[in-house]
């Protein structure tokens, strides 16, 4: 399916098959996409600020420079996706599962992040600065260059090399990083 550049402001999507389709560019500002398959989907650039992906598959997706500004993605599967240079400011993903994604590059700050897995993740350049991060796992991400000023740690798991980076520039005994 063919849907690039097209106006879905608003829409009521969910639980629509969206299986390898391209909706790259396309406005998907507050659509409510409960329950659907975009897994191999292609949503790069896309603006989907404010929209309700929960219980959505991304799985395998591409959302290189998507907005996901205040996005909904409660306990999504998120595995294997690109988020490259995404912006997703304020979002919701408490309990989903980023392993073995792209993030570098991408906005995270003041997102709610509580209980990700970001096993082998790419972090390289993120922002989670003011994130709520607490029991977050980052088991073997690349989180070089990651900034992390005011982000909540609280139970977070990484590993020692990862702790000993991060040593050099936060006080990792603090449960809010400065």
């Amino acid at each position: 399916m063919n849907i690039e550049k097209s106006n879905l402001e608003q829409a009521n999507l969910c639980g629509t098959n969206f299986y390898n389709s391209n909706l790259s560019q396309a406005n998907l500002k507050n659509a409510l996409m409960r329950f659907s398959n975009f897994r191999f989907c292609n949503l790069r650039n896309a603006d989907l600020t404010g929209a309700d992906l929960t219980g959505a598959d991304l799985r395998d997706a591409f959302l290189e420079n998507a907005i996901l500004i205040g996005a909904n993605l409660r306990g999504v599967n998120l595995r294997r996706i690109n988020l490259k240079g995404a912006v997703l400011r304020k979002a919701k993903l408490e309990g989903a599962d980023l392993s073995d994604s792209n993030l570098g590059n991408a906005d995270l700050s003041n997102s709610e992040l509580m209980k990700v897995r970001f096993i082998n993740a790419k972090l390289e350049a993120s922002s989670l600065e003011n994130a709520d991060l607490r029991y977050a796992l980052f088991t073997n991400a690349k989180i070089e260059a990651i900034r992390l000023e005011g982000a909540c740690i609280k139970g977070v798991i990484f590993s020692e090399n990862q702790i000993e980076y991060l040593e050099k520039y936060y006080n990792m005994k603090e449960e809010k990083l400065k």
